[in-house]
């Protein structure tokens, strides 16, 4: 079969996969039924204008089309093999567009480089034997201090430096959805809504690594919650509780300070999680039984609240509960992508666009200030500080 064969050949199985009639196919892209059978079967080659309204008709990138091996063409396929309604997804829309940008780039040369080479395999284990497996592979190859609400920049960071996986915080249209990811290994990436606070975008984002660091082939993950209805999710969960709860300092806390209402709420501190969370984690490391689960939950955190006393030490907790449940992420876009566009940018792979675009900028201001002097040798250029210079002068001038 030649090459307007092949592609034929994967626009009838895109086609079938979306569901869509041959006839509702054609009217879709404004073309006769016969002609749209034809390039199905490989008799007529597919013009550039035909393959953008087939693959918007699709709701997947012409790239798709064109390389049945591309990470763009195993995405949707997976999408439909698990229900989910590609057309309707924003999120996976926003998805897809990363994968686009990271497609072009590999194609000008500018490679992605994940270190998850060493990575345990997991696919055929029970789920919490390869979650606490994943969990300790994580602990050996990244730092997570337990310091409270900076604990997410903390596990963002990480996974960015540490592991080369690409984070995005970013609003979504869709308000029931909590965090995605691309979880083929070609381009692993991390979504989290932003309009999450901070203690449950935090498990989110560790939910998520999960996802991708368990390598099932599944190539990425849409969760509108977190609920662990089947295994996959559960292991997310599971892998999630262990890295930001670990089981020795859970336990540790719990031996020095007690069953107390003071001893949860120094958890919440020092974990950065939710109360629903670390119920949760007590629950499955039976530290508590399904009574105790449920009048922990029936108080809530504002049970636990109204267990502070009036003293100092107590005032102190409730006011850090306070600033710990109030504060949001921030949005952020793709580091390591946005390095890459940039490359290409200079190496004239891609213009300036979809860096401005993934910045929040607009591409002429972008430009101008990418038009500046490089700094290159500033160092052995400057002139000698000015030792006469007083503090007022040198504290001088607007520092922002």
């Amino acid at each position: 079969m030649g090459a307007d064969g092949d592609v034929g050949a994967r626009i009838r199985v895109l086609r079938e996969a979306s569901g869509l009639l041959a006839q509702e196919f054609a009217a879709a892209i404004d073309l006769d039924p016969t002609v749209v059978s034809n390039i199905e079967r490989g008799l007529r080659a597919v013009k550039t204008s035909e393959l953008t309204r087939i693959a918007r008709a699709l709701r997947i990138s012409p790239l798709a089309i064109l390389d049945e091996n591309s990470l763009l063409a195993r995405m949707p396929m997976a999408a439909r093999a698990q229900g989910v309604l590609v057309a309707e997804s924003d999120v996976y829309n926003k998805l897809t567009v990363l994968a686009e940008l990271h497609e072009v780039l590999s194609r000008g040369g500018i490679s992605n480089h994940p270190r998850l080479d060493d990575l345990p395999t997991v696919k055929n284990e029970y789920w919490k034997r390869a979650a606490d497996k994943l969990a300790a592979w994580v602990f050996d190859h990244i730092e997570l201090r337990s310091d409270g609400i900076d604990r997410f920049a903390q596990l963002n960071d990480a996974i960015e430096r540490d592991l080369g996986i690409d984070v995005v915080v970013a609003p979504s249209r869709e308000e029931d959805f909590f965090g995605a990811a691309i979880t083929d290994r070609e381009f692993p990436v991390i979504f989290v809504q932003s309009s999450q606070l901070r203690a449950r975008a935090l498990f989110t984002l560790a939910h998520e690594l999960g996802h991708v660091l368990v390598q099932d082939g599944v190539h990425y993950s849409i969760d509108t919650d977190l609920a662990g209805r089947d295994d996959r999710e559960r292991l997310a969960n599971a892998f999630a509780a262990s890295v930001l709860m670990p089981e020795a300092e859970v336990r540790d806390m719990l031996d020095s300070g007690g069953r107390t209402a003071q001893s949860v709420a120094r958890m919440l501190i020092k974990f950065g999680v939710s109360f629903e969370s670390l119920v949760y984690r007590l629950y499955n490391l039976r530290l508590i039984d399904e009574v105790s689960r449920g009048r922990l939950h029936a108080a809530g955190w504002g049970g636990l609240m109204g267990q502070m006393s009036e003293s100092d030490s107590d005032q102190k907790l409730a006011a850090q509960l306070i600033s710990a449940r109030n504060t949001t992420v921030e949005p952020q876009p793709p580091h390591l992508l946005c390095a890459r566009l940039w490359t290409g940018f200079r190496q004239g792979v891609v213009s300036i666009r979809p860096l401005a675009g993934l910045l929040g900028e607009d591409p002429d201001d972008l430009l101008a200030s990418l038009a500046d002097e490089e700094l290159s040798g500033w160092n052995n250029e400057h002139s000698d500080p000015d030792s006469n210079a007083s503090d007022e002068t040198l504290f001088s001038g607007d520092p922002v």
